[in-house]
Protein backbone atom coordinates (compact mmCIF):
# COMPACT_ATOMS: atom_id res chain seq x y z
CA UNK A 1 0.00 0.00 0.00
CA UNK A 2 1.59 3.45 -1.12
CA UNK A 3 1.06 6.15 1.90
CA UNK A 4 -1.70 8.30 1.69
CA UNK A 5 -1.51 12.02 1.16
CA UNK A 6 -2.84 13.90 4.72
CA UNK A 7 -4.26 16.65 3.14
CA UNK A 8 -6.16 14.87 0.14
CA UNK A 9 -6.72 11.59 1.65
CA UNK A 10 -5.29 9.71 -1.54
CA UNK A 11 -2.28 7.34 -1.98
CA UNK A 12 1.07 9.13 -2.27
CA UNK A 13 2.77 8.49 -5.43
CA UNK A 14 6.63 8.11 -5.41
CA UNK A 15 8.76 10.61 -6.42
CA UNK A 16 9.48 11.30 -9.93
CA UNK A 17 12.47 13.53 -10.97
CA UNK A 18 13.54 14.71 -14.62
CA UNK A 19 15.13 17.70 -16.31
CA UNK A 20 12.77 20.57 -16.67
CA UNK A 21 11.41 21.76 -20.39
CA UNK A 22 9.79 24.59 -21.63
CA UNK A 23 6.22 22.67 -21.30
CA UNK A 24 7.37 23.30 -17.97
CA UNK A 25 7.02 27.18 -17.71
CA UNK A 26 3.54 27.14 -16.25
CA UNK A 27 4.43 25.28 -13.40
CA UNK A 28 6.77 27.63 -12.04
CA UNK A 29 4.38 29.02 -9.73
CA UNK A 30 5.24 32.08 -7.00
CA UNK A 31 4.73 29.45 -4.13
CA UNK A 32 8.04 27.61 -5.90
CA UNK A 33 10.03 30.21 -6.82
CA UNK A 34 8.99 33.23 -4.51
CA UNK A 35 10.47 36.72 -6.66
CA UNK A 36 12.90 34.44 -9.06
CA UNK A 37 9.93 33.66 -11.49
CA UNK A 38 10.93 35.78 -14.13
CA UNK A 39 14.72 34.47 -13.87
CA UNK A 40 13.88 30.96 -13.51
CA UNK A 41 11.94 31.30 -16.57
CA UNK A 42 14.77 33.16 -18.80
CA UNK A 43 17.31 30.45 -17.50
CA UNK A 44 14.84 27.66 -18.53
CA UNK A 45 14.39 29.06 -22.12
CA UNK A 46 17.71 30.00 -22.75
CA UNK A 47 18.79 26.44 -21.33
CA UNK A 48 16.57 24.85 -24.00
CA UNK A 49 18.11 26.54 -26.72
CA UNK A 50 21.50 26.28 -25.67
CA UNK A 51 21.21 22.19 -25.82
CA UNK A 52 20.44 22.09 -29.53
CA UNK A 53 23.14 24.63 -30.19
CA UNK A 54 26.02 22.24 -28.52
CA UNK A 55 24.44 19.57 -30.37
CA UNK A 56 25.98 21.42 -33.04
CA UNK A 57 28.59 22.90 -31.69
CA UNK A 58 30.08 20.53 -29.16
CA UNK A 59 33.34 21.16 -27.21
CA UNK A 60 31.19 24.39 -25.70
CA UNK A 61 30.75 24.90 -21.83
CA UNK A 62 28.14 22.38 -20.36
CA UNK A 63 24.75 24.32 -19.97
CA UNK A 64 23.34 24.54 -17.01
CA UNK A 65 21.41 21.56 -15.11
CA UNK A 66 17.32 22.39 -14.30
CA UNK A 67 15.47 19.35 -12.68
CA UNK A 68 11.98 19.26 -11.38
CA UNK A 69 10.36 17.07 -8.40
CA UNK A 70 6.91 15.83 -9.02
CA UNK A 71 4.55 14.14 -6.64
CA UNK A 72 0.87 13.69 -7.90
CA UNK A 73 1.58 15.48 -11.00
CA UNK A 74 2.30 18.56 -8.22
CA UNK A 75 5.77 19.85 -9.13
CA UNK A 76 7.17 20.04 -5.39
CA UNK A 77 10.93 21.57 -5.97
CA UNK A 78 13.61 22.14 -8.27
CA UNK A 79 16.96 22.48 -8.54
CA UNK A 80 19.81 24.27 -10.50
CA UNK A 81 23.09 23.90 -11.17
CA UNK A 82 26.00 25.21 -13.16
CA UNK A 83 29.34 24.67 -14.11
CA UNK A 84 31.87 26.31 -12.23
CA UNK A 85 34.62 26.12 -15.56
CA UNK A 86 34.69 25.50 -19.68
CA UNK A 87 35.93 21.85 -18.70
CA UNK A 88 33.09 21.12 -17.06
CA UNK A 89 34.79 19.61 -14.23
CA UNK A 90 33.57 21.81 -11.39
CA UNK A 91 29.59 22.52 -10.88
CA UNK A 92 27.97 24.51 -8.12
CA UNK A 93 24.67 24.08 -7.06
CA UNK A 94 23.02 27.38 -8.02
CA UNK A 95 19.44 27.16 -6.54
CA UNK A 96 17.05 25.23 -5.20
CA UNK A 97 13.55 25.75 -4.19
CA UNK A 98 11.25 24.11 -2.12
CA UNK A 99 6.98 24.49 -2.35
CA UNK A 100 5.85 26.36 0.84
CA UNK A 101 2.99 24.29 2.04
CA UNK A 102 5.01 21.47 2.14
CA UNK A 103 5.59 19.50 5.42
CA UNK A 104 9.84 19.97 6.82
CA UNK A 105 10.34 16.32 6.40
CA UNK A 106 8.68 16.18 2.85
CA UNK A 107 10.89 19.29 1.95
CA UNK A 108 13.92 17.11 3.46
CA UNK A 109 13.28 14.44 1.46
CA UNK A 110 12.43 16.55 -2.21
CA UNK A 111 15.77 18.57 -1.74
CA UNK A 112 18.03 15.40 -0.86
CA UNK A 113 16.79 13.59 -4.13
CA UNK A 114 17.04 16.57 -6.12
CA UNK A 115 20.31 17.21 -4.69
CA UNK A 116 21.93 13.37 -5.44
CA UNK A 117 19.99 13.10 -8.54
CA UNK A 118 21.77 16.40 -10.22
CA UNK A 119 25.10 15.39 -8.86
CA UNK A 120 24.46 11.89 -10.27
CA UNK A 121 23.85 13.16 -13.64
CA UNK A 122 26.86 15.82 -14.02
CA UNK A 123 29.04 14.79 -16.92
CA UNK A 124 32.70 15.00 -16.05
CA UNK A 125 31.65 16.84 -12.62
CA UNK A 126 34.55 16.16 -10.43
CA UNK A 127 33.39 18.09 -7.63
CA UNK A 128 30.71 20.25 -6.24
CA UNK A 129 30.13 23.74 -4.84
CA UNK A 130 26.99 25.69 -3.11
CA UNK A 131 26.42 28.38 -0.96
CA UNK A 132 24.51 28.27 2.31
CA UNK A 133 23.34 30.70 4.94
CA UNK A 134 25.49 29.58 8.35
CA UNK A 135 21.81 29.72 10.04
CA UNK A 136 19.62 27.37 7.61
CA UNK A 137 18.53 25.07 10.13
CA UNK A 138 17.04 23.09 6.91
CA UNK A 139 19.70 23.31 3.70
CA UNK A 140 23.14 22.96 5.89
CA UNK A 141 22.11 19.09 7.80
CA UNK A 142 20.66 18.54 3.91
CA UNK A 143 23.97 19.43 2.10
CA UNK A 144 26.33 17.43 5.25
CA UNK A 145 23.99 14.41 4.25
CA UNK A 146 24.66 14.88 0.74
CA UNK A 147 28.63 14.56 1.34
CA UNK A 148 29.54 18.55 1.19
CA UNK A 149 31.74 19.62 3.53
CA UNK A 150 32.32 23.30 4.96
CA UNK A 151 35.61 24.87 2.98
CA UNK A 152 35.11 29.01 3.57
CA UNK A 153 32.93 31.07 6.02
CA UNK A 154 32.40 34.41 4.18
CA UNK A 155 31.07 37.21 5.42
CA UNK A 156 27.66 39.51 3.37
CA UNK A 157 27.92 43.57 3.43
CA UNK A 158 25.28 45.52 1.80
CA UNK A 159 25.96 48.76 0.77
CA UNK A 160 23.17 51.84 1.41
CA UNK A 161 23.57 53.49 -2.20
CA UNK A 162 22.52 56.61 -0.53
CA UNK A 163 25.55 56.66 1.33
CA UNK A 164 27.46 56.88 -1.22
CA UNK A 165 26.18 60.31 -2.52
CA UNK A 166 29.03 62.37 -1.28
CA UNK A 167 31.42 60.19 -2.53
CA UNK A 168 33.95 61.90 -5.22
CA UNK A 169 33.36 61.27 -8.52
CA UNK A 170 37.13 60.59 -9.60
CA UNK A 171 39.67 59.43 -7.30
CA UNK A 172 43.46 59.08 -7.67
CA UNK A 173 45.56 55.16 -7.44
CA UNK A 174 47.16 55.17 -4.00
CA UNK A 175 50.80 56.08 -3.85
CA UNK A 176 53.10 53.77 -5.36
CA UNK A 177 50.47 52.14 -7.42
CA UNK A 178 48.59 52.67 -11.36
CA UNK A 179 45.36 52.15 -11.99
CA UNK A 180 44.39 50.08 -15.05
CA UNK A 181 40.79 49.49 -16.98
CA UNK A 182 39.98 46.11 -17.30
CA UNK A 183 41.25 44.24 -20.72
CA UNK A 184 41.03 40.79 -21.80
CA UNK A 185 44.71 40.37 -21.92
CA UNK A 186 45.44 40.80 -17.92
CA UNK A 187 43.59 37.45 -17.90
CA UNK A 188 46.69 35.64 -16.88
CA UNK A 189 47.77 38.30 -14.34
CA UNK A 190 44.39 38.33 -12.93
CA UNK A 191 44.57 34.37 -12.42
CA UNK A 192 47.68 34.93 -10.85
CA UNK A 193 45.72 37.19 -8.35
CA UNK A 194 42.93 35.16 -7.79
CA UNK A 195 44.95 32.17 -6.94
CA UNK A 196 47.17 33.93 -4.26
CA UNK A 197 43.62 35.10 -2.68
CA UNK A 198 42.52 31.30 -2.87
CA UNK A 199 43.00 28.59 -0.30
CA UNK A 200 45.05 25.73 -1.87
CA UNK A 201 42.59 23.17 -1.82
CA UNK A 202 39.81 25.40 -2.95
CA UNK A 203 42.23 26.49 -5.95
CA UNK A 204 42.82 22.70 -7.19
CA UNK A 205 39.79 22.14 -7.18
CA UNK A 206 38.36 25.28 -9.33
CA UNK A 207 40.97 24.77 -11.71
CA UNK A 208 39.96 27.76 -13.51
CA UNK A 209 42.04 28.97 -16.23
CA UNK A 210 42.82 32.49 -17.48
CA UNK A 211 40.18 31.70 -20.69
CA UNK A 212 37.29 30.93 -17.95
CA UNK A 213 38.42 33.98 -15.88
CA UNK A 214 38.47 36.26 -19.00
CA UNK A 215 35.04 34.70 -20.42
CA UNK A 216 33.65 35.71 -16.95
CA UNK A 217 34.68 39.10 -16.26
CA UNK A 218 32.33 41.71 -17.87
CA UNK A 219 34.47 44.87 -16.41
CA UNK A 220 36.37 46.64 -13.97
CA UNK A 221 39.41 48.02 -12.36
CA UNK A 222 42.98 46.70 -11.31
CA UNK A 223 45.57 48.28 -9.49
CA UNK A 224 49.45 47.56 -10.48
CA UNK A 225 52.05 47.36 -8.18
CA UNK A 226 55.71 49.20 -8.30
CA UNK A 227 56.92 45.81 -8.82
CA UNK A 228 54.09 45.60 -11.86
CA UNK A 229 52.07 42.90 -11.02
CA UNK A 230 48.44 43.11 -9.99
CA UNK A 231 47.51 43.98 -6.22
CA UNK A 232 44.14 44.14 -6.37
CA UNK A 233 41.26 43.68 -8.86
CA UNK A 234 37.69 45.08 -8.83
CA UNK A 235 35.54 43.14 -11.33
CA UNK A 236 31.85 42.66 -12.27
CA UNK A 237 31.78 39.29 -12.87
CA UNK A 238 28.94 37.22 -15.05
CA UNK A 239 28.96 33.31 -14.56
CA UNK A 240 26.19 32.72 -16.64
CA UNK A 241 25.22 34.34 -19.77
CA UNK A 242 21.57 34.36 -17.80
CA UNK A 243 22.69 35.13 -14.61
CA UNK A 244 22.85 39.02 -12.77
CA UNK A 245 26.29 40.03 -12.50
CA UNK A 246 28.16 40.03 -9.14
CA UNK A 247 30.72 42.54 -8.16
CA UNK A 248 33.96 40.98 -7.19
CA UNK A 249 36.86 41.95 -5.08
CA UNK A 250 40.50 40.27 -4.82
CA UNK A 251 43.48 42.20 -2.89
CA UNK A 252 46.58 40.15 -2.86
CA UNK A 253 47.85 39.23 0.63
CA UNK A 254 50.90 41.05 0.26
CA UNK A 255 48.88 44.00 -0.07
CA UNK A 256 46.34 43.86 2.38
CA UNK A 257 46.63 47.73 3.36
CA UNK A 258 44.66 48.68 0.27
CA UNK A 259 41.93 47.44 2.52
CA UNK A 260 42.11 50.79 4.86
CA UNK A 261 42.04 51.07 8.30
CA UNK A 262 39.11 48.72 9.67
Amino acid sequence: MLPKDRTTGQEEQPLKLRSLAIGDLGGLTEELTGDDRAFWSRVLLATARDRWLRRLLPGQQPVPLLFGAWRNGVMQGMVMALPDNSSGSCWSLYKLCLAEPLPRQSRRTVALALVRHVIAVAPKARCWFTRCWGTDSLRLPLLREAGFQPLLQQSIWQLNPAATANWPRTTTAPAGYRRRLWERSQAPALLHLENATTPTQLRHLLGNSSNDLGRATMGGVLLESPRGELAAALRLVRHHPRLPPQLSILVHPGHEHLYGPP
